[in-house]
């Protein structure tokens, strides 16, 4: 199984969802926007999943889907959605991610949806 992806501009939050996933075990890889997003996945092994931020600066989260499922490889790759937006159900359909943690989101409910996602990523 490949490496979580944080893709969040906000140094604090990615540094914090990236302690508590290292703390659960988890190999962890993170990127402060979506272009340097993009070469993270590039260089290293696919992720198994993807924890993006919507809004960051040079590419957005909604450009970075745009960009990683155009490449064969990480056509399938789960992507969850971080997000302050009132109503996160409208990207999600629109994005074809997995889901969404609203922002502020609790460490149980990170844990959780990664925990189910790399489970679903196993299963490909």
């Amino acid at each position: 199984m490949g490496p979580v992806l944080v893709v969040e501009d906000d140094e604090d939050i990615r540094e914090g969802i990236a302690e508590v996933l290292r703390d659960e075990g988890y190999a962890v890889v993170e990127a402060s926007d979506g272009v340097e997003g993009l070469e993270r996945a590039d260089a290293e092994n696919a992720p198994s999943l993807v924890l993006l931020d919507l809004t960051m600066p040079r590419m957005s989260g909604p450009e970075f889907v745009r960009a990683l499922r155009s490449r064969a490889a990480f056509s399938r790759v789960p992507i969850v959605l971080l997000t302050g937006a009132s109503d996160p159900h409208d990207h999600v359909r629109e994005l074809g991610a997995v889901g969404a943690l609203p922002k502020p989101f609790s460490l149980a409910a990170l844990i959780d949806v990664v925990a189910r996602e790399a489970r679903r990523d196993a299963s490909f």
